[in-house]
């Protein structure tokens, strides 16, 4: 599997259900249990920033994963795409930020 569609699966299984023994056969960790207080708030536009070294092929693949929960569950989030490097290693408030590699969290994406 190519590291980009490692991400790709990790970003979606991150925001999917899972059990733990799933998460152990896809060699992978469930993130923590934070609570609604931790969630975008209904009609929310959130900036995802994109760190630019990913190649075009998994910048198209991170935003088509991200890009499926647009408006899920009919909460009104709503994800706008920034390829910017800075911005993904240290995003604001109201954005995520998608860096290569991994994290011992079980996840290279950060949202704040």
């Amino acid at each position: 599997m190519t590291h980009a569609r490692r991400l790709t699966v990790g970003l979606v299984l991150a925001t999917a259900v899972i059990t733990p023994a799933a998460a152990d056969d896809l060699g992978c960790q469930l993130p923590p249990a934070v609570g609604r207080e931790f969630s975008w708030s209904e009609g929310a536009q959130v900036t995802v920033y994109i760190d630019p070294n990913f190649s075009g092929g998994a910048i198209a693949e991170i935003e088509a994963g991200i890009g499926a929960w647009e408006n899920a569950g009919g909460s009104g989030v709503h994800f706008n795409f920034s390829i910017d490097y800075g911005h993904a290693h240290l995003p604001h408030s109201g954005s995520m930020g998608v860096i290569p590699g991994t994290t011992s969290s079980g996840s290279a994406a950060e949202n704040r």
